[in-house]
């Protein structure tokens, strides 16, 4: 019997004493918004608090998380309905070690969901009718797409020619020009890029190379522009061509190659210096040539 009167008197010392704390943020709560309402318990001593999943409620609101910290919950919100909105009494039981499990429950909380607009029932001027005005007659609108793409098709036809016209040189071979003298010119000709770009690299190491292997063809009436660097390797030291020449132009090849297909961007003293090396092996194929070193 005075085991019961201890319980009774411990809960009704319990329930005077603990404090329930509801907060809700933030204040003026609109739709589909999220909103953070927090509920804390203090005043309980060595009690630990166990709050429960709250339940959603169709068409008003949903759960979209539960944050716990310490003695206190926070239930995530997003609420679906314009109105007054109520959320039911929400139980909490404090668990104690070596006393029984109290519960205890917030009250009624009572919420004003808002529209996303605000004063939405605020006057609104009438304004006339506008006309409608059909701009794009079905014939009008297809000549303005069929005139569009022409313009674009052209466009693109021009600035490829142009890019091709800066970026590749004339390969067409004067027969009262030296080639060699040909090749150098067309060298020294090639303009470095202002703007040092992974497109702008390769096309100028494309370009470079492709004016050195034209020289070869003239000289050599070899297919070098249709040989990979390997091949074109291979069929030089076929002819008995010069090892350290061959190698001189194996490893200048391979540096293009890189610039070319790699991303690896030379600096402009880099460009300068490549430049140089071309046309220096140019000069001592010609020197081989001269001499009958080489056949063609």
């Amino acid at each position: 019997m005075m085991k019961i009167v201890f319980l009774f008197y411990l809960l009704a010392n319990f329930l005077y004493s603990a404090d329930i704390i509801v907060y809700m943020e933030p204040e003026e709560i609109t739709i589909a918004a999220l909103v953070n309402l927090t509920i804390s318990v203090e005043n309980i001593g060595s009690g630990v608090p166990d709050y429960p999943d709250l339940s959603p409620k169709e068409n008003e609101y949903f759960i979209k998380d539960i944050i716990l910290s310490g003695n206190s919950v926070t239930y995530i919100l997003q609420f679906w309905e314009v109105g007054n909105i109520e959320i039911a009494p929400i139980p909490i039981m404090i668990n104690y070690r070596d006393e029984e499990s109290v519960i205890i429950e917030t009250d009624l909380i009572k919420l004003d969901i808002l529209p996303t607009l605000k004063n939405i029932k605020s006057d609104i001027k009438i304004i006339k009718d506008m006309y409608e005005i059909n701009l794009f007659r079905p014939i009008v609108f297809l000549f303005c797409i069929l005139s569009l793409v022409i313009a674009s098709f052209i466009s693109f036809k021009l600035w490829k020619k142009k890019r091709k016209t800066e970026l590749i040189p004339n390969t067409t071979l004067n027969h009262n020009i030296p080639p060699h003298n040909m090749a150098i010119d067309k060298i020294n000709n090639l303009v470095i890029p202002r703007k040092i770009t992974a497109e702008s690299t390769e096309s100028f190491y494309l370009a470079i190379t492709r004016i050195f292997r034209n020289y070869i063809n003239n000289i050599l009436f070899v297919k070098a522009t249709e040989m990979t660097t390997i091949e074109l390797n291979k069929y030089f030291y076929s002819q008995g061509i010069n090892k350290e020449l061959a190698e001189e132009w194996f490893q200048l090849f391979q540096k293009a190659d890189i610039a070319k297909f790699a991303g690896k961007m030379p600096d402009i003293k880099q460009f300068n210096e490549d430049k140089n090396s071309y046309i220096q092996l140019i000069k001592k194929f010609n020197y081989l040539k001269a001499k009958h070193a080489i056949a063609g």
